[in-house]
């Protein structure tokens, strides 16, 4: 008797075959993907702050204008860190290099951390009382935290 001749393993292949093909027209035809964490990040807000209409706008335009801005400082501080470890990697390591790669990069961060400031303070000025306390928070809990010990592998 052949490998194939048996009903069962026909039905699976063609459920699989089946699976397959569905997965690829699901895969080419759903737009996008998950979502970009700037946008959740305004969805949130929008739902926790309980956001108008009005205040929606103004937090969209705010928002879509912070991060035209901020894109390519982000876009140059990650250049500049990848380069950093470029010259330290290469077979004749370029500390002197680095650093400068470093201190280019350090210098994006604390342009970035301004005009965050600065985002931050024109969103305050569109909210309630009420709204500043949750939007504080909402900030806060999105920021990054320390990194931690390595997670898997051996914890030696």
């Amino acid at each position: 008797m052949s490998y194939f001749d048996n009903k069962r393993c026909n039905w699976a292949i063609g459920i699989l075959a089946f699976s397959n093909i569905a997965l690829i027209a699901f895969l080419l035809l759903h737009p996008g993907g998950p979502p970009h964490p700037q946008h959740r990040l305004a969805d949130r807000m929008r739902k926790e702050l309980q956001l108008t209409e009005e205040q929606s706008q103004k937090f969209k335009v705010l928002q879509e204008a912070h991060f035209q801005e901020s894109r390519p400082i982000h876009e140059q501080m990650y250049s500049a860190r990848h380069k950093m470890i470029q010259a330290i990697a290469q077979d004749q390591p370029d500390a002197a290099r680095a650093r400068e790669y470093a201190a280019l990069a350090n210098r994006q961060s604390l342009t970035l951390d301004s005009m965050l400031i600065e985002h931050v303070q024109r969103l305050v000025e569109v909210c309630t009382p009420e709204q500043r306390q949750r939007l504080g928070d909402i900030f806060s809990h999105a920021l990054p935290g320390p990194p931690g010990p390595p997670t898997g592998g051996d914890s030696r």
